[in-house]
């Protein structure tokens, strides 16, 4: 209901345009920040729209312990990929995997939490 009456009242057409400019440019640093600062072996996507970006280690790394040293020594999360799937075998396959929002944050919180990444990201490797 608060859906609908946020499209009859226009103000869809309006917000819209803006928060997708908005996304636009969150997910440019996130993107400048991640080749800046990802050490060797890691890889993301390049997506053209939507709120996330798609991180894979070398194998060997699981991002369930890099989540937890992230947290503790720089306050960063994120979601490991292997979470997003529900096959136990499919998702022993993606424990190198993580998804990073864009979205949530202003732009000095990715540039220093890609930052806080990258570095535990390098103890692991």
């Amino acid at each position: 209901a608060l859906f609908a009456e946020y499209v009859r009242s226009g103000m869809m057409g309006t917000r819209l345009p803006e928060i997708a400019a908005l996304y636009r440019r969150r997910r440019q640093i996130m993107l400048q920040q991640l080749e800046a600062h990802l050490p060797d072996g890691y890889d993301f996507t390049h997506p053209d729209g939507g709120m996330f970006i798609w991180l894979t280690g070398p194998s060997g790394v699981d991002m369930r312990e890099v989540l937890a040293a992230s947290i503790q020594e720089h306050n960063v999360s994120f979601v490991p990929g292997c979470f997003f799937f529900a096959e136990q075998e499919v998702a022993k396959q993606h424990l190198n995997t993580a998804r990073l929002n864009f979205t949530s944050q202003p732009d000095e919180n990715i540039e220093r939490g890609i930052e806080g990444l990258a570095a535990t990201l390098r103890s692991f490797s």
